[in-house]
């Protein structure tokens, strides 16, 4: 019975049908419901101490109140259920990732492999800073805030919602480095190209701060600053993913590197061409010429000899009145 239900891994590049994926997708599911429902009766039973642990930050003078029948017990659950998700959310993502592994090669599913660790680390480190850090200042802020005019009574279902939905959101705030390396990775962004731009991303990560559910201004500082730093780190580590990965630019600057060598390539070589040519046609004019000149001076040359064979000629036939030359 386990067998069946348990997954079949398909292999790199192994094709299926529709069918089977459906399949696959089911069984998967079915494992994640099958590890939330018992991990849901375990936080269910320590419901108590989890929502005490949830009210630490809370100032020691604020108590929680609820304002319906059902509250209690709908506050109960869902304090419960997120838990839950939290304590068996690896193997959530190992039932995801054992789902779309087979899509890619073998070598990024080794960088994928480092970055789901890091992304949990970087995840817990979140939700810690969150709860020790901002919660304490954020709360102490917003809880005194004009209490001689109010009476001020914390809601347990708000409080509650309000708290998990910060320590969820400094957790995957916290993941912002392995989101820009992931571009790098795809060469969407580069080292160059966020070094240049770093005032830019220091806007960027002031407004998701001030996205996250807090909105009080001590608050905004303790999660601005951590962000800052984690941009730092992600320009720092984008630079050693380079090197080490030998990622040059990206890929639109390479086509347009591409194009411009192309054209240089073919500018050299139609004027390599012209020289060429230029001096072909040089060279032949030179040999013309001297041709021209080597026929001018042999015909010169004979003409001067068939001269002197002639003047020769005349002489020899001499005067009549050379005494040598008369007959005895």
């Amino acid at each position: 019975m386990i067998r069946r239900l348990a997954p079949r891994r398909l292999g790199t590049e192994e094709e299926a049908t529709v069918v089977e994926h459906l399949t696959e997708l089911r069984h998967r599911l079915l494992i994640a419901i099958a590890a939330i429902i018992p991990a849901f009766l375990l936080t269910f039973a320590f419901h108590t101490q989890l929502i005490e642990w949830l009210m630490r930050p809370l100032p020691a003078d604020k108590t929680l109140v609820t304002l319906g029948v059902v509250e209690p017990f709908t506050t109960a659950v869902k304090v419960s259920g997120l838990a839950a998700i939290a304590i068996v959310l690896p193997i959530l993502i190992w039932q995801v990732w054992g789902f779309l592994a087979p899509a890619v090669d073998q070598a990024t599913q080794r960088i994928l492999r480092v970055f789901i660790v890091v992304a949990t680390l970087l995840f817990a480190t979140g939700v810690t800073f969150a709860y020790f850090v901002v919660l304490p200042a954020a709360l102490t802020f917003l809880t005194s805030f004009d209490d001689t005019l109010y009476n001020v009574q914390i809601r347990a279902s708000y409080y509650l919602s309000f708290t998990s939905l910060v320590l969820i959101a400094s957790g995957l705030a916290f993941e912002m480095p392995i989101f820009i390396l992931a571009l790098v990775r795809i060469r969407v962004l580069s080292y160059d190209k966020l070094r240049h731009n770093r005032r830019i991303g220091y806007a960027l990560m002031v407004a998701f701060a001030i996205l996250l559910p807090t909105v009080d201004p001590v608050s905004l500082l303790f999660e601005t600053i951590p962000l800052l730093i984690l941009f730092e780190a992600s320009i720092w580590m984008s630079g050693i993913m380079e090197r080490r990965l030998g990622l040059g630019q990206p890929a639109d600057e390479t086509d347009d590197t591409d194009d411009t060598s192309s054209v240089e390539d073919s500018g050299d070589t139609d004027d390599a061409g012209d020289i060429v040519g230029q001096e072909n046609t040089g060279d032949q004019d030179d040999v013309d010429a001297v041709s021209s000149l080597e026929e001018s001076g042999d015909t010169g040359d004979a003409g001067d000899t068939d001269g002197q064979e002639s003047n020769g000629g005349r002489d020899d036939s001499g005067d009549p009145d050379d005494p040598e030359r008369a007959e005895p």
